[in-house]
């Protein structure tokens, strides 16, 4: 069936100057698209209900990574040749020159949008160093490689999240982590020129580092830290104070801020009024989503349900 009177077999053209504005050109195409936003990522689900062409004199200044979830992707890019498809993402690389793509009627498909600049901070945070020279990533994300299927789930599950209205990613404290998350992956999901340098063991932190780091999270454990954040305010690299922290507490940086956040939550709990308060809203207020977990974290860790913390409070 057509769509507007067209025909689904007909191809449809369009063209632009980079890829960051094809939403300007979408209306020559028989496209259907959802474009979702968190943190500094960006998201689009789109149906093509035809064959269509496009062709961008460069990428911009964003990556993107197409993720076929049917059909497939036929591009040219960097002076090579690539056909996307589920077992093979596409990823475009900004100021890397022309793009040009070809998809099959019917192409579904999930694009993930990351800042240029994101992903150069994630690599500097990682590397704990300025990098010498700019990245260069592979032009094909094999998504068996078990980085890559674990990104690509994890994308997807956060894609479901953000179609739910007023979602918990509406909070801050909750979605700047996780656009971290997904930026700090790709440098894992996708093969470039710091594969190697990241594989290394990282260098040792300084035991003031993992104190500083806890008495931020501990001051302030409202704030939407990430582990780069906070790599930053204790001046090491983001492996550094992963590392650390294993060491030195037998958790992550965000384990240990989610136990702070839970002992927070805990206390609100028993100073409210069970007749105007819930359970639901202090666990949102301390950037828990998943009621279901917060409970069974909470029981766990202080003996009893949140509801009944709640109850025998006051």
């Amino acid at each position: 069936m057509g769509i507007a009177g067209v025909s689904v077999n007909s191809v449809r053209s369009a063209r632009a100057a980079t890829i960051d504005e094809a939403k300007t050109v979408a209306d020559e195409l028989l496209v259907t698209a959802r474009f979702r936003q968190f943190g500094d990522v960006e998201l689009i689900s789109s149906v093509l209900h035809t064959e269509s062409r496009m062709a961008f004199d460069d990428v911009g200044s964003h990556y993107y990574v197409h993720l076929p979830v049917t059909g497939r992707l036929a591009s040219h890019h960097r002076g090579t040749e690539l056909v996307a498809t589920r077992e093979a993402a596409a990823v475009y690389q900004p100021g890397a020159g022309p793009v040009r793509g070809h998809w099959a009627a019917g192409t579904r498909s999930l694009a993930v949008i990351l800042p240029r600049n994101a992903v150069d901070s994630a690599l500097s945070a990682l590397l704990g160093e300025q990098p010498a020279a700019d990245i260069r990533f592979d032009l094909a994300m094999p998504t068996a490689d078990p980085h890559a299927r674990s990104w690509v789930d994890f994308v997807a599950q956060i894609n479901r999240q953000l179609a739910a209205p007023d979602g918990l990613l509406s909070q801050a404290a909750v979605s700047a982590p996780l656009a971290e998350s997904v930026v700090t992956g790709f440098l894992f999901a996708v093969r470039h020129s710091y594969s190697e340098a990241l594989a290394r063991p990282a260098p040792r932190p300084r035991p003031q580092a993992i104190r500083t780091a806890i008495e931020l999270m501990e001051t302030d454990p409202a704030v939407p830290w990430t582990v780069a954040s906070l790599a930053r305010r204790c001046t090491v690299g983001v492996r550094t104070l992963q590392s650390g922290f294993q060491q030195h507490q037998g958790v992550s940086p965000m384990a240990y801020l989610r136990t702070v956040r839970l002992r927070r939550a805990h206390d609100d709990l028993r100073a409210a009024d069970p007749h105007t308060d819930s359970v639901a809203a202090i666990a949102r207020r301390w950037g828990f989503g998943h009621l279901g977990r917060f409970a069974a974290a909470h029981e766990a860790q202080y003996g009893e349900t949140p509801l009944r913390t709640l109850r025998s409070g006051r």
